[in-house]
This record gives structure tokens, C-alpha cells and sequence, in this order.
């Protein structure tokens, strides 16, 4: 330790400084991410609600429950993110996206189309798989329309989002003070 003056200089000081800093960051980077998982929870419960009031003419977007179920707040490994968002198994990828943003014309699995079919008007088995074909042809030609249910959840949560974070890195600087 060296005294100049007004100032006391403590050897190392600078390193001290330097993990105090890391380890406010580290936990604001916590708070933070728990902030976001709480805020994202609300953006899949408004995109959830939206699948329910967002089929338009067609009714619900959630027949089957599927895509609805596919919702989830998410850590991403080995990094401080999160991922909020529909994350489908290998059989369903992208069909979150198509639904969001619509589709260029396409064949659709077609055990997907019957099942939708089947749970939309529970027509017999010669009668499902007649009309899923026909729907299947039809995307073929035409593709889907979008129906966006995750961006418009996104747009309403924005403030909330934002208060998440503030506040929780807020809790942080707070208990650091006292």
C-alpha cells in the first residue's frame, strides 16, 4: 500500500476492481436471464392464446394441439441466452414457421394433414384420407397463408420484456448497495 497525497493506492487494486466488475456482471447476466424466462413465459402464453383466436374464418390454429404444446422458454447451452419460441421435433420442423409466416406451395406429410383432418371433422377413415389428399394438393399448388401468433405475442410483451431486464438488473445494483 503507497500513500500520494489524498490517495491511498493498494497494490492489486486494479484485479479487485476488475473481478468486482466480473462478478456484478456475471450476476446482472443471471438476473437478467431469469428476468427474460419470466417474460417469455407470458410472450408463449399470449402466442398460445392467439393460435386459439387466429384461424381467421377456419377457426382455431390449434386443432391438434401440437404446435400449441411445441412452446417453451429455453436455456440455450453454455451461453447466458435464451431462446423463447415453438420448437418442433425432427417430424414438425419448420412448421411453426409456415403457420407464422405461410408457405410457398409444398407436399405436407401427409400423417400430419390426417390428423388435422381427422380432429377438424371427424369424418371416417375413407373420408380423411380422400380429403387430406385434396388439401395436400392444394398446398402443393397454392402453399399456406400466414397466420402470424408469435410476432404480434413478441410486439405485446416488448415492454414487458424490457421491465424484466431493468428490473432485474435493478435487484442487482440494489442488493449490491446495501
Amino acid at each position: 500500500m503507497a500513500r500520494t497525497g489524498n490517495h491511498v493506492w493498494v497494490e492489486g487494486e486494479d484485479r479487485l476492481f476488475a473481478n468486482f466488475d466480473r462478478l456484478l456482471f456475471v450476476d446482472m447476466q443471471k438476473a437478467a436471464k431469469k428476468g427474460l424466462q419470466t417474460a417469455g413465459m407470458h410472450v408463449i402464453a399470449d402466442a398460445q392464446r392467439n393460435m386459439r383466436t387466429a384461424g381467421h374464418n377456419h377457426g382455431t390454429l390449434n386443432n391438434t394441439g401440437r404446435l400449441s404444446q411445441s412452446g417453451r422458454v429455453q436455456n440455450v447451452p453454455n451461453t447466458e441466452e435464451v431462446e423463447i419460441g415453438f420448437f418442433s421435433d425432427s417430424a414438425q420442423r419448420g412448421y411453426a414457421a409456415a403457420v407464422e409466416y405461410g408457405s410457398r406451395a409444398h407436399w405436407a406429410p401427409v400423417q400430419d394433414i390426417r390428423a388435422w383432418v381427422q380432429k377438424k371433422l371427424r369424418a371416417d377413415r375413407k373420408k380423411i384420407n380422400s380429403i387430406a389428399f385434396l388439401i395436400n394438393r392444394a398446398m402443393s399448388k397454392k402453399g399456406t397463408n400466414a397466420h402470424p401468433f408469435f410476432a404480434p405475442a413478441v410486439e405485446k410483451n416488448k415492454r414487458r420484456i424490457s421491465s424484466a431486464i431493468a428490473d432485474a438488473i435493478r435487484s442487482v445494483i440494489d442488493k449490491d448497495r446495501n
